[in-house]
């Protein structure tokens, strides 16, 4: 599963590599724009193996590469080294910190999801260096290297490439409704429930405590039936200090997330969306402890509309979903076509030689 999580970060690394020394294998291509840099058929060779590997591992859905792509792409990036240096074009380390710890949040948020993280539970610093370098089969100096190139190419690319940067347009209301109609029957949210708890906490408890955690649910319980404030009950009973002030709110869980599913257990899950709105539970048993719930708000799935929210705790609507989308692809791909303008005018001042 982890292999799964971390393909395309994977990729993008083991791509982006910085060329070491090799033996004398005899040379693929010669480039100079500042200074004489050989690419061997040894580094070539090992390149082609790397790409093609990573794209049958990661299952990306693009063609194979030749061999004369492979080697137009490690021009490119010596083409783009040279330049920079030349430029005064730098990343500094903090630059490359805050590339990584962006990628060690979204590593968190995968693996949360894939249930191999607690929710409670953070992916130290350590861990996930040990994560990436076993993904990337790279040291974490290379890690940081292959981050700092991908980083001067978009500087430099960013820098020299402004007028074609800034002709991407933002979409029109036909492009929305024509994306809309596309992926209308994707656009769904499932049966959501809101609701209060109570909870009596059992993490990191012994079989022994069970009896004496239950009885106190009980006796909250109880309070409840004889009319005192769910509020008040919360207060005084809940273990969950975040929400003690606040009548134990916990928010929306949507009936697709198995991710919570695993968390509380199916029987507490499943019974959650049987409850009637406005109604307390009895006590109920998790996987972290016993509840008492009150349930808030209960939608049952649907379609969306363009000008529905795309989900009741957010406040985007679908059609400035779908517009963000268009123009993030849109950026992609102007980006994809700068990056080639960029090297294509180096192209013209260097001296590259292919070697048969």
């Amino acid at each position: 599963m982890l292999k799964k999580l971390f393909s395309v970060l994977s990729a993008a690394l083991i791509l982006s590599v910085s060329l070491q020394a090799a033996p004398l294998d005899g040379p693929a291509a010669m480039v100079n724009l500042t200074a004489n840099e050989v690419i061997t058929k040894k580094q070539l060779q090992q390149r082609f193996e790397e790409t093609e590997k990573v794209r049958i591992q990661a299952g990306l859905p693009i063609p194979p590469q030749t061999e004369d792509q492979v080697l137009d792409t490690m021009i490119a990036e010596i083409l783009i080294k040279q330049a920079a240096e030349r430029d005064g074009v730098y990343v500094t380390d903090t630059e490359v910190d805050n590339a990584l710890e962006k990628q060690r949040k979204n590593a968190e948020l995968q693996l949360r999801a894939a249930n191999q993280l607690k929710a409670t539970e953070s992916l130290d610093s350590e861990r996930f260096k040990n994560l990436m370098e076993e993904q990337t089969r790279m040291t974490w100096e290379e890690i940081r290297g292959s981050i700092r190139k991908q980083l001067t190419q978009q500087k430099y690319t960013v820098q020299t490439q402004a007028d074609t940067l800034s002709s991407i347009k933002p979409p029109t209301e036909a492009d929305i409704q024509a994306e809309y109609s596309k992926n209308a029957t994707k656009l769904v949210n499932p049966e959501l429930v809101r609701f209060s708890q109570i909870i009596i906490s059992t993490i990191n408890k012994g079989d022994a405590d069970y009896a004496a955690l239950q009885e106190k649910a009980e006796d909250a319980l109880l309070k409840l039936k004889r009319g005192a404030d769910f509020s008040s009950v919360v207060t005084e009973y809940t273990d969950d200090a975040k929400s003690r002030y606040s009548g134990g709110e916990f928010g929306y869980i949507a009936r697709d997330d198995s991710r919570a599913e695993a968390y509380f257990g199916s029987t507490f899950f499943n019974k959650l969306f049987t409850l009637e709105p406005g109604t307390f539970s009895d006590v109920l048993r998790s996987n972290i402890g016993f509840h008492i719930v009150k349930i808030l708000e209960h939608r049952d799935a649907k379609m969306l509309k363009l000008d529905d929210l795309i989900n009741p705790t957010s406040n985007m609507t679908v059609r400035e979903s779908i517009s963000r989308m268009i123009i993030n692809e849109r950026q992609q791909n102007t980006f994809r076509q700068a990056y080639i303008n960029a090297v294509e005018k180096l192209k013209e001042q260097a001296d590259i030689r292919v070697f048969e």
